[in-house]
């Protein structure tokens, strides 16, 4: 199943903060004939790609057989093992993660190389979290089907 992360309009803001920073610095740097503008507007579109506007368009997370998907932006694209997971909780967070809002789940996982941290904050909530659970009751069930190495 297929889970849009929730945006909050902050995120939005910063976007369009960026990207109109962005297109000013390359109207002064074409005006101005100035290669380091140039470059500098290069560096900063590229930052305004890659963590404002790329994860606006492309967080979500899906919940495959083979376990949590969490997609977000251009370059994160990682898969959690539902039998790694110890802990689900409700949490507000502003800490810089693959989730678009403050309101977020804090998912705890066990992993070989230890604990690790995933905030995440899909739309439909609560309908994630009962598919979520059930994933990990057969992961739980099943561990011979477990994807990690261990």
């Amino acid at each position: 199943m297929h889970f849009p992360s929730k945006i909050d309009p902050s995120s939005n803001f910063f976007a369009i903060l960026f990207s109109a920073f962005t297109a000013v610095v390359i109207v002064v740097a074409v005006a101005k004939r100035s290669l380091p503008l140039y470059l500098l507007s290069a560096v900063i579109a590229f930052v305004c790609i890659y963590y404002f506007i790329g994860p606006i368009f492309d967080t979500c997370y899906r919940l495959e057989k083979e376990g949590l998907r969490v997609k977000s932006g251009f370059f994160f694209n990682k898969l959690f093992d539902y039998g790694e997971i110890v802990a689900v909780d409700a949490i507000q967070s502003r800490k810089f993660a693959p989730a678009l809002s403050k309101e977020r789940l804090r998912i705890e996982f066990l992993r070989p190389d230890g604990p690790q941290i995933l905030q995440i904050s899909p739309i439909r909530e609560e309908e994630f979290l009962k598919e979520l659970n059930l994933h990990i009751q057969f992961a739980k069930d099943h561990p011979e089907l477990s994807t990690t190495k261990h």
